[in-house]
């Protein structure tokens, strides 16, 4: 699967080692983001994603209706929108087998909010 970014600066963080060290709380190891995206990109399309652990994929509803997200670290979550060609069924749900390709929008913990 293709991951793409919102922007330069989330892009740095998510390929750039030094980057993610000073984006990511002391708690977690920027070697556990390069990992967790690695792995994603080598899923053929969003519904191969597990929705168990590891990753947790679940989408968002409220302020973030639209986006999914996968478990980083504890509260920690990588967001992303799916990107490109993909289709929706009758009641516009996403049908996750036509998604090749996702955009990481965000990166934290947003249980607060």
């Amino acid at each position: 699967m293709y991951i793409g970014y919102k922007n330069s600066r989330l892009k740095k963080i998510c390929e750039n080692m030094s980057k993610a060290r000073k984006h990511l709380p002391h708690y977690i190891n920027p070697e556990l983001l390069i990992n967790v995206l690695r792995d994603l990109g080598s899923y053929n399309t969003m519904a191969d994603i597990p929705f168990g652990k590891p990753f947790r994929l679940h989408k968002w509803a409220g302020k973030r209706k639209g986006q999914w997200t996968v478990d980083l670290f504890r509260l920690y979550r990588i967001h992303f929108i799916p990107a490109g060609d993909y289709k929706t069924d009758e009641h516009s749900n996403l049908i996750l087998k036509t998604v090749t390709s996702i955009q990481i929008v965000d990166i934290g913990d947003f249980h607060g909010w």
